[in-house]
């Protein structure tokens, strides 16, 4: 089928299940859509367009469980409600039809932030556990450390009262329950868990970089 429609991204489970997901986020000004084969020959069964506006680039990041039950699709960015970007699209198959249809959208947790939330997606073998990682410049970070602790602070920090000022931790000594940092560093990230529970897939848990420092994109894939 046409270059201009697909192929940005593929996805499939093993042969056996018969279920491969071509991605062309850059379809219809950015709208995007994905196209669903299905079968050991490979037949196209749907062609499924992207539920979000223009420019979300629905169908960057696609994963299929393993079982080819559910197909998972990132458009990162999509904007948010919360003035955030990036959501992901979560398709399950019908076992009458073996159509796919849409039943969830996840959206960006954090809003107001300039990471775009599905740059990679990825499911557990037991289709239990989902996992989807937000690439860009990330949010204020609670610091936890006490006046022997060294830190990088070559750059800017910005404390909450928006005073931006350059100093030593060596000359100073700082309460760790009253201080608080709002630290925004570019290209690194975060990942998000999400539990199933029935064919809903829930907010577990985050697993932020340890050590966040610009240009790491941690969970670009």
């Amino acid at each position: 089928f046409p270059v201009t429609i697909g192929g940005y991204t593929i996805a499939g489970t093993e042969k056996s299940k018969g279920v491969l997901v071509v991605g062309a986020p850059g379809f219809g000004s950015g709208k995007g859509l994905i196209s669903v084969y299905t079968g050991t020959a490979t037949t196209l069964s749907q062609t499924i367009l992207g539920p979000f506006e223009n420019n979300s680039n629905f169908g960057t990041s696609i994963t299929v469980s393993p079982t080819g039950s559910y197909i998972f699709v990132s458009a990162p960015n999509a904007r948010t409600s919360s003035q955030a970007y990036g959501k992901v699209a979560v398709y399950f198959r019908d076992s009458i039809s073996s159509a796919f249809t849409l039943t969830q959208i996840i959206s960006n947790p954090v809003s107001g932030v300039g990471m775009k939330f599905g740059q990679s997606v990825d499911v557990s073998e037991n289709e239990e556990e989902l996992v989807v990682s937000a690439l860009g410049t990330n949010r204020k970070i609670n610091l936890t450390f006490d006046d022997r602790t060294e830190l990088d602070l070559a750059t800017v920090e910005k404390y909450d009262n928006d005073f931006n000022s350059d100093f030593s931790l060596s000359d100073t000594s700082y309460d760790v329950d009253s201080t608080y940092f709002i630290d925004r560093v570019v290209y690194s990230g975060s990942v998000y868990v999400y539990n199933r529970k029935n064919k809903l897939f829930r907010a577990a848990d985050e697993l932020p970089p340890i050590n966040i420092n610009s240009g790491t994109n941690y969970g670009i894939s």
